[in-house]
């Protein structure tokens, strides 16, 4: 668990040991999800960060028309629920739901301001996580600004490969779930691989994407 633990953003630069010494002061959960179930959401909240140890998850948005968005995958030490921490009221705008099965780690709000009073490296390894997550939340309001498939694509690629710092890379999304992820539909989501490889702007080779254009 503390091998994991140690490549988690939220303690990321603290040795084994002093992960072990960090959380025997303070209270945490261990649970354990099947294949296919629910762990959190908004009708099963938890005021709670979400630490994952194994198995894989992915996040969904659920909206009112009924429709579910894919918003991103968890592996082993990836972390959900930070937006729950000292939150005036009830906010579970996303779900879990686990894609094998899975062991997770849970931080009370209180366990957590505890880590970060005590530990200085956790306070900036928790406020680069919110950053991460603004910046996130904010190149999906951008996708959202053009009803254009083969622009959101091109848009979407370009920030990933700045995320990953390069301009060759493999998609991390299956093309449903990429779609999903858009907005689009799937067949508008080819069509725009399609365009923009086109006007040379992208290379599909399989499953690796090549950025073409010069500021990328």
């Amino acid at each position: 668990m503390y091998e994991i633990l140690e490549k988690s953003l939220l303690f990321t630069g603290l040795p084994i040991e002093e992960i072990k010494n960090a959380l025997g002061k303070v209270q945490f959960e261990i649970n354990e999800f099947k294949r296919g179930e629910t762990g959190y959401s908004e009708v099963n909240y938890k005021n709670k960060i979400v630490i994952i140890l194994s198995g894989v998850a992915r996040v969904e948005q659920n909206h009112e028309d009924g429709s579910i968005i894919f918003m991103r995958r968890l592996q082993a030490g990836d972390i959900f629920g930070v937006l729950t921490i000292c939150c005036e009221f009830p906010l579970f705008p996303t779900s879990i739901v686990f894609e094998k099965a899975s062991r997770v780690l849970l931080l009370s709000e209180e366990s957590v301001l505890t880590l970060i009073q005590s530990h200085r490296i956790i306070l900036i390894n928790y406020l680069t996580f919110l950053n991460g997550r603004v910046r996130f939340l904010f190149n999906r309001i951008s996708l959202f600004t053009t009803n254009l498939a083969d622009k959101k694509l091109l848009l979407y690629l370009g920030q990933y490969g700045e995320k990953i710092n390069s301009s060759t890379f493999t998609l991390p999304y299956s093309k449903v779930e990429l779609a999903e992820y858009l907005g689009v539909s799937r067949s508008s989501l080819y069509r725009a691989f399609d365009k923009l490889s086109a006007k040379r702007m992208i290379s599909v080779k399989g499953k690796t994407i090549e950025l073409l254009l010069p500021w990328l």
